[in-house]
Order: structure tokens, then C-alpha cells, then sequence
């Protein structure tokens, strides 16, 4: 997609909540789990509808949940960035391409981030952007600190891995648009990664990595919306605003 030369940095973010989440074992799918009294995807499009930063948001959601994001989150809860609402597809993949193909001409930037991340903060977000303005792109994450294990298919450790200059990372992700537009076309058609950076690495783009924040917690499993209940709860005692 062609996209218009301006001054200034234009920043749309691509929000991923087509899975499943069959991990959280819930009998609805975990964007609709309850974290601090509001819907899990609410909260995190509230998030990014509060960001200066972020000037459009396109959602992607799993094509049988588009009427009820529609009206129990986008209508109910006032999201005016969000000008798309797009049907995900069967892998992340191609649910972000989903999203690509719907970005408005003006951004400059394009950042994916997980639906299923609701505490990401304002000051993250900023600190992604600048450092995506002097690179390829820039993602947050965290130097890791656990010891890690190689094991076989029999649980058996088969070695430890160093763990010097290894990251986990988080979302958002942050890319100059035309490039992730130009690493994801680039992409061979068996490919299936989970990562976005890791798109534009394979395309030859470079990617600054930015120091993440560790309550920015993905809701993976129940645990971790007891995880979010307490940083919410900390926050609220330390009247952040977040």
C-alpha cells in the first residue's frame, strides 16, 4: 500500500485479537474475560485510545465474535480511533496481513500490538515510537534473567543455554510502515511466525530493541489475570496515571 510523504510521524496501531485462547479454558474466548471490572480487549483499546501517539486503530477479531466486538466494545465503550474492525484469519499470520491491508495511506508507522496485553502504558508506547523513528522499527522487551535448559523430547536437559544477550519480547511492536508493508510481502508462503520483528529480520530490516516493562503481562492463562487483578490494584494504590 502506497503511502503519502508528511512531516510529521503518523502512528496506526494494528490491535491482534483473533485467537482462541483455549488456554485460559473458559467457556467464551478470553478477550471477553473480565480484568478490573472491563472487558480484557476493552481495556487494552481503551489503553491506545488514550495514547496521543496512536491516531487509528485497526482491530482484528475472530470473524465470529465482529457483532459483539462491535457493540459491547467499540459502540459501548466510545472507541472512536478504531476505524476498522476486520475479520482475523486462521493463524496470526495472516490475521496481521488482515490488519496491513486496512491501514490508512497516512501512517508513517505501524504498530502490532496483542490484544491481550491491557497494561501497556503511555510511556512505553513513547519509548517505542522514538527509538522506531531512528531505526527499521523497535520492540520492547526484557533482558532474561532465568537460567535456561536445552531438553529432548523425553523432558531430559540436553544442555544449558547462555543466557548473555537474550531478550523476551512484548508488544507493541513499532515498524516504519512501508517496510513491515514490504517484510511481510516478502514473506514465504509457508512461514508462520509469531513474532513481527522476526518478519522484518528475515526481510533484512533492522530493529532497535527497547527496554519492555514487566507488568506490560500477556493474559495468557487464569493465573495471569490474577497477575493483572494485582498490578491493577497496585496502581490504583499508587494513583499512577496510566
Amino acid at each position: 500500500m502506497p503511502h503519502q510523504f508528511q512531516d510529521q510521524p503518523w502512528l496506526a496501531m494494528i490491535v491482534a485479537a483473533a485467537g482462541t485462547g483455549s488456554r485460559m479454558k473458559m467457556d467464551q474466548r478470553k478477550q471477553f474475560a473480565t480484568l478490573g471490572g472491563m472487558v480484557l480487549l476493552a481495556m487494552t483499546l481503551k489503553q491506545l485510545q488514550q495514547d496521543p501517539n496512536v491516531k487509528e486503530i485497526i482491530l482484528v477479531s475472530h470473524p465470529n465474535e465482529l457483532a459483539r466486538v462491535q457493540q459491547e466494545i467499540l459502540v459501548s465503550g466510545h472507541m472512536t480511533k478504531v476505524t476498522q474492525l476486520v475479520a482475523g484469519g486462521a493463524s496470526r499470520r495472516e490475521s496481521v496481513e488482515a490488519g496491513l491491508a486496512s491501514v490508512n495511506s497516512r501512517a508513517t508507522h505501524i504498530g502490532i500490538h496483542d490484544g491481550a496485553r491491557p497494561l501497556v502504558t503511555s510511556a512505553l508506547i513513547q519509548r517505542i515510537f522514538q527509538a522506531a523513528q531512528k531505526a527499521d522499527g523497535a520492540i520492547p522487551g526484557l533482558p532474561v534473567t532465568d537460567t535456561l535448559k536445552r531438553v529432548d523430547d523425553k523432558g531430559i536437559i540436553t544442555g544449558t543455554v547462555s543466557r548473555v544477550q537474550l531478550w523476551s519480547v512484548q508488544t507493541p511492536q513499532i515498524f516504519s510502515a512501508a517496510g513491515i508493508q514490504q517484510a511481510y510481502e516478502r514473506l514465504p508462503g509457508e512461514a508462520a511466525p509469531t513474532d513481527d520483528a522476526a518478519v522484518m529480520e528475515a526481510a533484512g530490516f533492522s530493529v532497535q530493541i527497547v527496554t519492555g516493562c514487566d507488568e506490560n503481562i500477556k493474559i495468557t492463562v487464569q493465573e495471569d489475570l490474577r497477575r493483572a487483578e494485582a498490578i491493577l490494584e497496585s496502581r490504583r494504590r499508587h494513583h499512577e496515571n496510566w
